[in-house]
Formats: C-alpha cells, structure tokens, sequence
C-alpha cells in the first residue's frame, strides 16, 4: 500500500470479525505480517480477508508486569463471592453480565449463601439493576461500580471464582488476570476465551445457556482448585514470554 514501507497490523478482536472496506484490505495484503491475539481471531480476520495464511502470526496479549500481584492467599470461607468486571454498556451486552444475573436464582437454591459481584460501569446499568428486581435477587447480586487497576486485586482477592461467560472475547486478558490472583474462571465457549482457560484452570459453559452456567458457578463453588496450576497458567503469559516471542516474530 505504501511502496518502500514495511509494516506490521495488530489485530485484537472483535474489530477483524467482519468484513473489510477496500482500503483495509489494501492495508491488511500490504503488512509484512499481521499479529493476532488469538487463534480465532486469526481466523476470523482470513476469512474476510484473503491474504496468506503464513503472513500472519498469534501472539497472545501478556499481562502488564506493573500489575503483578503479590503471592495470592486462599479465597474468604465464606460468603462465596463470584466477581465479575466488564463494561456495562448495552454495546457490550455480550459480555454474558444479564446471564450471570439470570443464573443466580438456580445458584442460589443450591448454596444460598453465594453472592455475584459485579465491577464496572456503563449506560446497561440500569437494565441490569432491573433485572435483579425482576428476579428478586437483590440481597444476592451487588453493583460495585468503577474499579481501577490499583483496586482490582483487592476484588480478586475476596472473590472465589470469576465469571464472564462472553461471545466476543478477541483473547480474554481478564481471565489470565485472575488466575495470576489464583482464582479459577468461567467462561464462554466462544471468541478466544478457550485458548485461555483449561480444565485446571475453570470452566467453559455455551454461551447463553443460563442453566449450563449455573450449574457450571455451583460445581466451581463447590470444587477445591489447586493454585498452583492457575499461577503457572497466568505465568505462560507473561511480559518476558511475550518478548521472546515477540522478538522471534521479527527476527523470523
């Protein structure tokens, strides 16, 4: 696109599910390599637009060593707390937030004691808060609004188990940043959250099914996970794994 130039495209997600205007496929068939987040974002980039496969590379998103957390202590007896934190925008209402919601009635008829949190902020707010109404599970359910980064492992740390069962993860960094918190997740099977979560690691429900999910949050409650394999999990992506691999792309 630009003769004499050589560049290189990210792509992170859900903005390379769909198609192509002329002058970005012009852009994307001119970059000496294109780097996906995920396996499935890189899929989902070829098949809107033909450029050759072997001009494409995943490199997964890595955590921000600024971040890193202290060593993660066991999760509060009691009440079992499942954390959530995304954007509460009706835009983003696949992130899954109103079927945790809607799954916490059955949740709770099995261990009454479990609370969903949920961080963030957003113009869904209120029809989520709604919806709490409609379910009567307003002693269960709390809206903690905005969290910065300074504040979340303060929530991971009080939480048992974290959920986001979304469709449109371009990676699913969040996950990783729990279990680098030691806390097992769940998740949708969807988007790139199943390169990030394994059977040591959480759970992987389809997306929307509200009574897979609840079931899913009550075997999780009730299932003792080893830290161990969470720390070593979060650490495969770490800042240096990213460099090294990184730096292997550009010297390829």
């Amino acid at each position: 696109m630009w003769p004499g130039k050589s560049y290189y495209l990210v792509a992170h997600g859900i903005e390379v599910w769909r198609p192509f205007t002329f002058l970005e496929r012009r852009a994307l068939g001119g970059a000496r390599l294109v780097l996906c987040v995920s396996e499935f974002t890189r899929n989902q980039l070829l098949q809107h637009c033909r450029i050759p496969r072997e001009r494409t590379a995943v490199i997964p998103n890595a955590l921000d060593p600024r971040l890193d957390p202290p060593s993660p202590g066991p999760p509060p007896a009691a009440p079992p707390v499942i954390l959530a934190v995304s954007r509460l925008s009706i835009a983003d209402s696949y992130k899954g937030i109103d079927h945790l919601i809607a799954a916490m009635p059955a949740v709770l008829a099995q261990i009454p004691q479990a609370r969903l949190r949920i961080v963030g902020r957003g113009d869904g707010l209120s029809g989520l808060q709604a919806r709490v109404r409609d379910l009567n599970v307003g002693n269960a359910v709390e809206f903690a609004g905005y969290a910065g980064d300074s504040e979340l492992p303060d929530e991971f740390a009080r939480c048992r188990l974290f959920a986001l069962p979304s469709q449109k993860e371009g990676f699913g960094l969040v996950y990783l940043e729990a279990m680098a918190h030691g806390r097992p997740c769940l998740g949708a099977r969807a988007g790139g959250a199943p390169e990030v979560i394994t059977g040591d690691t959480g759970v992987l429900v389809e997306y929307g099914d509200v009574a897979a999910i609840a079931a899913a949050i009550v075997a999780a409650l009730r299932r003792d996970w080893p830290i161990e394999p969470l720390l070593e999990r979060a650490k495969m992506f770490s800042y240096l794994r990213f460099k090294e691999r990184f730096a292997s792309l550009m010297m390829a």
